[in-house]
């Protein structure tokens, strides 16, 4: 597969070391290539997992957040783009779409819904630690980025800082 194919994909994500991508395909398949490399396999690099919608990297890129349809967020371990193990997919309590994810750390995953919740996850033990029920006023967070220690949740009209702490 040419390089520039790997491209035309519609959702992604980039590792923050800046040397692995995740693209979601047309079928919602997630497909890994490092960045330098002139092509890759498909078949090699395909994740099997159900349909994704967004992909989120951790700040270590050892991890890929992948939210599906259904509400809910798998996560794979990635040791390199080629080895790739799927980890047990996080409870969710509502079927609401997420909206958006960010990692805050390594071990803290932050999920936006489309609902307006915003809910805080610990990756280590697979559990929800808090939630904010609607930091935009009802309004979907459509981006979350994080700053130092806190997130910073934009929607169409409002933004805000949430402040997650240790």
């Amino acid at each position: 597969m040419a390089a520039g194919a790997f491209c035309e994909n519609r959702l992604g994500a980039l590792s923050p070391d800046g040397l692995t991508v995740a693209v979601l395909n047309a079928n919602g398949s997630v497909l890994l290539g490092c960045l330098g490399e002139s092509s890759f396999d498909t078949a090699s690099s395909a994740i099997e997992i159900p349909p994704a919608q967004l992909l989120a990297f951790s700040p270590d890129a050892e991890c890929l957040a992948c939210a599906h349809e259904d509400g809910s967020v798998s996560t794979v371990c990635v040791s390199d783009a080629r080895q790739v193990c799927l980890a047990q997919a996080l409870p969710h309590t509502n079927a609401t779409q997420v909206s958006a994810m960010a990692y805050r750390d390594t071990e803290t995953l932050v999920i936006a819904r489309a609902s307006g919740e915003v809910e805080v996850w610990d990756m280590v033990r697979l559990q929800r630690l808090f939630e904010f029920p609607a930091p935009l006023e009802n309004e979907a967070c459509k981006l979350l980025h994080r700053m130092g220690d806190n997130m910073v949740c934009v929607g169409e009209t409002r933004a805000c800082i949430l402040q997650i702490g240790n």
